[in-house]
């Protein structure tokens, strides 16, 4: 089942929902759609969201389904098309389970949203499926956001604490990172910069849905899949972050480096210098490099960043 908290770890603790439940995420009628999660549109004023995004893993043949949604009375439900939003494009002929993004337009509700079910049109709403909660976007306009995406298996402490610090050094606001299953110092550092202010932590399906056997781990990627699952995550982060006046993606073995020492959001008011921005991937350069850049020292940087930065409005 997608979205549980892992009960058991080999190498630590587990993620975090975003939203605090003792329930499920739920499968749709055909348990073939797995929801990881359900983001509504950032607004200040509640009453003025229009749609409610579900981030899923789809297996489905069709994508016929509608949404309810629910609020804190029994009696106060909503039922509406779910339409397809997006869906993502690479491997999506070979990945039995394809990232793709349910939009619900909610502008005639009346109560504030609570609960989503993904339904066949067949079924009713209160179904036996266990209701997803919906997490409601912050809006924070002018402010700059990280997505991590995944944090997985064993991560070295140290080399998040330096990514954390360049990140708070380049003016970030807010990183968003989904939890997997990760070893209990990396855990504990997370945790800190949480507390801190800068990290909003949340979970990922420790058990990864399907009949394929697989992680984000080198040797359990699997070719097709793999891509889906990871950008499902990344669906995720861009919709929780919406709010955000820019969000970048980038991984926790990357730095984006400005050939003038420029913060990020003094690279986007000068559009001529993003030519200079170059994104740095520690796997590839090597642990020798990655020594030479923490002294400053010039590396030819060859991977543009430019793609990395996006301006949310």
């Amino acid at each position: 089942m997608c979205g549980e908290l892992c009960k058991t770890s080999r190498v630590g603790h587990s993620g975090l929902f975003f939203h605090k439940t003792t329930g499920k995420n739920i499968e749709s009628c055909s348990e073939n759609v797995h929801i990881i999660s359900a983001v509504a549109q950032a607004k200040r004023d509640l009453s003025k969201i229009e749609f409610v995004v579900l981030n899923v893993l789809d297996g489905s043949k069709r994508t016929n389904f509608d949404c309810c949604i629910y609020g804190d009375e029994k009696l106060s439900v909503y039922r509406i098309k779910a339409v397809v939003k997006e869906t993502y494009r690479e491997n999506r002929k070979f990945a039995d389970l394809k990232a793709r993004q349910y939009q619900c337009f909610v502008h005639n509700i009346k109560f504030q949203m609570k609960y989503i079910q993904l339904v066949g049109k067949k079924e009713f709403c209160n179904s036996s499926h266990i209701r997803q909660p919906v997490s409601y976007a912050p809006v924070k306009e002018n402010k700059f956001a990280i997505c991590a995406k995944v944090a997985y298996n064993y991560l070295n402490p140290l080399h998040i604490i330096e990514w954390f610090e360049y990140q708070k050094m380049m003016g970030v606001d807010t990183v968003l990172i989904a939890l997997q299953q990760i070893n209990e110092d990396a855990y504990a550092v997370f945790k800190y910069y949480e507390r801190e202010g800068i990290a909003i932590l949340i979970s990922f399906p420790c058990k990864l849905p399907g009949n394929i056997d697989r992680s984000f781990a080198p040797d359990k990627w699997h070719f097709h899949q793999s891509t889906h699952d990871e950008q499902v995550a990344v669906y995720s982060c861009k919709e929780i972050l919406q709010g955000f006046g820019f969000v970048a993606i980038v991984d926790l073995d990357e730095y984006i480096v400005n050939g003038n020492f420029l913060k990020y959001t003094d690279i986007l008011k000068d559009y001529a210098s993003i030519t200079q921005c170059h994104t740095v991937s520690l796997q590839k350069i090597g642990k020798y490099l990655y020594k030479d850049y923490r002294h400053n020292i010039i590396v030819n940087w060859r991977t543009s960043c430019y793609s990395n930065i996006t301006r949310t409005k």
